[in-house]
């Protein structure tokens, strides 16, 4: 996957992020200001695919009441474990400056979490029903898991894109959660068919 470093017009803040946000306006981390992302002079002249928009692609779990013809399998996986912690701490980048932008125009719920708890239910020695539970919002950030949704199905859409495909069908996400010395990491992987209708 092709990756560029895109800049803010305004006060230069950069970024790194893929071909996928091009044409896409999103909000300065720096300085607070909309701006179109664009290729520079000398990204540009690199060999990019489609300049069609891959975001526009339909990913849905169920199936097309058209036809259609199967083109291939899309995936990707993403997470904070081990090697993958440097692609997603990357792409997160890029991913928060459109969800920022979309929770801004009324696109998307302002509301986010900043933390995880962790309860359980059990019956403790005297026969009685007890409640624990732990705020663990040092350890995780939730707000990782939704910028990985968010990345999984933009990744699965620009590989659909490079297949000439336009709509993700049976898209599944699975996500696995291990734990080690208070630090939740996580692997979500993203799937689906990749079709054309005909």
């Amino acid at each position: 996957m092709p990756e560029f470093t895109a800049q803010c017009p305004s006060c230069g803040f950069s970024f790194s992020t893929d071909e996928s946000s091009v044409g896409i306006t999103t909000t300065c981390a720096s300085c607070s200001k909309d701006f179109v992302v664009q290729l520079g002079e000398e990204t540009a002249s690199q060999n990019f695919s489609s300049p069609s928009r891959p975001d526009q692609i339909l990913v849905t779990s169920g199936d097309l009441r058209a036809s259609y013809d199967v083109v291939g399998m899309v995936c990707f996986t993403v997470g904070t474990r081990g090697e993958m912690r440097s692609t997603f701490e990357s792409l997160k980048v890029g991913m928060a400056h459109k969800l920022s932008t979309a929770k801004s125009k009324g696109q998307l719920s302002k509301v986010t979490s900043v933390g995880q708890f962790i309860g359980g239910l059990g019956i403790g020695s005297a026969g009685d029903i007890a409640l624990a539970g732990q705020y663990a919002g040092a350890s995780f950030n939730s707000r990782d898991l939704e910028l990985a949704f968010h990345i999984a199905v933009n990744q699965l859409q620009l590989r659909a894109s490079y297949l000439n495909a336009n709509a993700v069908i049976a898209f599944r996400y699975d996500i696995d959660f291990d734990s080690n010395a208070n630090v939740v990491n996580f692997m979500a992987t993203a799937f689906g068919t990749a079709v054309r209708s005909t």
